[in-house]
């Protein structure tokens, strides 16, 4: 039986489904896909593919229902054979290890021996033979795993593996899945320049380039475009011929306007020249790449009269046809390389277009005491998770109560026992932090400006990409009045963000204006103490705990409401979902603090 309320909602908003029925076939039983008109289906002809709402209503007479993999998308699917033991529901460690590797949803077969994982990657998947391994039998099945990007279809349950919720990219973990389980099949291949393409090095240095920042012009366009050629040149020690073929080939599309030859040629030669340490990244494991920062000491040899705008960039003018840009903005935007990073709430991130993108000032208000802290956290463990270095701002709370408050998120024991089973306890804090990139907290930086300063120095230290900053009226800066203060509070935070290419999660008081309206419902001007956050701001998204204002409420119920959304489209205004105040945690509407102890969330032991 299907559980559609448990399937991601990014698998669920693609016309990639099929029906299927268990037909018997030379004596073995074989899944066969059928279009919901009865015909069978094919898994290549998106002609016969129908929406997710149209297979659940017509699934009656079938045996379930499943998600193709296509070429036109970024998802991936991994699937774990003879694993787990239908009787007792006990998953083998290995494919515990594959799961906690990949970090992504996973869900039980239909024949309840197995897990399918369902993943996104920017990557193609070449290696498409099935490995049988020689791990003991836990069903009659034999174990093995196999993985898919297209052509191939997953029947879906909407049965999770506890803990494992959530639609995550594995870019970073698919070279250490193949090696572990021996899975590669490399030909090389030559062009006619006798550059060798897709080696072992080459793939790598590919897929370490993919997850490198685009340069795009007026936000440190040259820095990061020399980023990539150090660390083509030196991390893996690539010849300049080999680099500047793939950074025309991987990188240049995504930048914005692309490099000439010429420049690109210009980069490379000037990593060459570069002094310190070689091939740092070229026998590194991929899952060990956020761990290790590029040497800050690159310098560009630019010419000294070069212009340079207010932030001190290099200005470099190119005249760019509007229709091309436009057709350079949908290639990105097929091609999965849109960069935006997901919230840790699929409803949410569907609500405000797909997520926050890099270079946006998001507000997340709210009245005290309703929320705003525990959903900024929750973020920062779901982005740090993706591997994006976090810095928190915390003027509010201490770094201590946001431990405490990290603890209640993280660990599946209750506040009572912590004292009690302390080992455990450190265990799971262990094992959480392990997985994820470096979370820094500084507090008592009291004015704006020092804010600023820190963010930009953790961003340059660190790599980070996401700063919080809990809240904003709290801080203290130039002004007569509290409205120029706070106003000047908004402009630096826009300016930052804009500046340093992150994400900024800025976090903000309502005033006591919404608690006497009829309907418990935000608006802009509820901000309080200027009206320069609705300007300033890419993203406002408000929080809302009916409980809080009215006991008689649900206790789990919480609302979003999405008041601003500058660069995509709002596709829900209003988003409810769950809240469950002793974890600190958020889940989708359709989660409960009973219903996740069915047996079904209880498999992953």
């Amino acid at each position: 039986m299907v559980n559609p309320d448990k399937i991601p909602v990014e698998l669920k908003s693609l016309k990639q489904w099929v029906l299927w029925k268990s037909v018997d076939r030379a004596g073995k039983p074989t899944k066969v896909p059928f279009q919901i008109n009865g015909s069978t289906a094919s898994s290549t002809n998106p002609e016969m593919w129908s929406k997710f709402t149209d297979v659940i209503e017509f699934q009656s007479g079938y045996s379930g229902i499943g998600f193709v993999f296509s070429e036109s998308d970024n998802f991936i699917g991994i699937d774990l054979d003879g694993c787990r033991n239908s009787l007792t529901g006990e998953i083998s460690q290995w494919a515990k290890d594959v799961c906690k590797m990949l970090g992504s949803y996973a869900e039980v077969s239909p024949s309840l021996t197995g897990i399918k994982i369902f993943a996104t990657s920017n990557f193609r998947w070449s290696h498409r033979k099935k490995v049988e391994l020689p791990f003991e039998k836990v069903s009659e099945k034999q174990p093995a795993i196999e993985v898919y990007d297209c052509g191939r279809y997953f029947a879906v349950t909407g049965r999770p593996v506890r803990g494992f919720y959530d639609v995550m990219p594995i870019d970073d973990y698919l070279d250490a899945l193949a090696d572990k389980f021996s899975m590669r099949e490399i030909v090389p291949q030559v062009d006619g320049s006798g550059i060798v393409l897709e080696t072992p090095i080459m793939e790598r240095a590919c897929k370490y380039v993919a997850k490198m920042e685009a340069a795009i012009s007026g936000s440190g366009g040259h820095a990061k475009c020399f980023a990539v050629a150090c660390a083509l040149v030196m991390g893996f020690g690539l010849t300049d011929d080999e680099a500047l073929d793939l950074m025309s080939r991987e990188y240049n599309q995504r930048c914005s306007p692309p490099w000439s030859e010429k420049e690109l040629r210009h980069k490379v030669r000037s990593a060459s020249k570069q002094p310190g340490a070689r091939n740092y990244l070229r026998d590194a494991n991929p899952t060990d790449w956020n761990r290790i920062r590029l040497p800050s000491v690159y310098k560009e040899h630019t010419q000294q009269e070069e212009k340079r705008d207010s932030i001190g960039e290099p200005v470099r003018i190119q005249e760019t046809n509007l229709r091309d840009a436009s057709l350079a903005y949908l290639s990105q935007l097929l091609s999965g390389k849109e960069n935006l990073l997901p919230t840790g709430l699929p409803n949410l991130d569907h609500a405000v277009g797909g997520g926050i993108a890099l270079g946006e000032m998001v507000i997340v208000a709210a009245r005290p005491s309703h929320g705003k802290s525990a959903v900024a956290l929750q973020m920062v463990h779901h982005l740090s998770h993706r591997g994006y270095p976090v810095v928190i701002v915390s003027e509010e709370m201490s770094a201590v109560a946001l431990g405490k408050r990290s603890l209640q998120f993280l660990s599946d024991l209750p506040e009572s026992r912590w004292k009690y089973d302390s080992e455990q306890v450190a265990r799971e804090i262990n094992e959480h932090f392990d997985d994820r990139a470096q979370i820094v907290v500084l507090e008592n930086c009291c004015f704006v400006d020092v804010v600023c300063q820190k963010i930009e120095d953790a961003v340059n230290r660190d790599n980070c990409k996401i700063a919080v900053v809990d809240y904003a009226q709290l801080l203290q800066a130039k002004g007569k009045t509290r409205y120029e203060q706070v106003s000047y509070v908004s402009t630096r935070l826009r300016q930052l963000a804009s500046k340093l290419n992150i994400v900024l999660i800025v976090l903000a008081q309502l005033s006591r204006a919404i608690e006497g309206r009829n309907r418990f419902m935000p608006m802009m001007s509820d901000i309080k103490e200027t009206g320069q956050f609705e300007q300033d701001a890419d993203v406002i998204i408000f929080g809302t705990w009916p409980w809080k204002v009215d006991s008689e409420n649900e206790k789990t119920k919480y609302i979003f409401f999405v008041a601003k959304n500058r660069n995509r489209a709002i596709n829900d205004p209003m988003v409810e979902c769950c809240f469950d105040p002793e974890r600190q945690m958020m889940r989708d509407r359709f989660w409960s603090p009973v219903s996740q102890q069915h047996a079904e969330f209880n498999e992953f032991k």
